[in-house]
């Protein structure tokens, strides 16, 4: 009972991932890339998806670098896969 409740679970979740994509898809590239950079946003720095390991692995990529630059540079990390799937599937042939 409980593996298939997971399996619901997990398989709503992607269900609505798809849609959020569906929807920035369906937007002008303008304000697509504002959606995504606030999906960017709201992962990165309200619900703080993967902020530990992007922390640390930019602290050890760019050691040099102050804690405000990595911060930056996290930050814009988070929107961009996104955006790069949304408007690949958008370009596609």
């Amino acid at each position: 009972m409980r593996s298939w409740m997971v399996t619901t679970r997990q398989w709503l979740g992607y269900l609505a991932v798809r849609c959020v994509i569906c929807v920035i898809q369906a937007l002008p590239v303008e304000v697509s890339w504002q959606a995504t950079r606030l999906i960017g946003w709201l992962a990165s720095d309200v619900l703080k998806l993967r902020g530990r390991v992007v922390r640390d692995n930019l602290a050890h990529a760019y050691p040099d670098l102050s804690a405000r630059a990595r911060a930056r540079m996290g930050a814009a990390d988070v929107a961009a896969p996104f955006w790069h799937d949304c408007r690949n599937c958008v370009a596609a042939p």
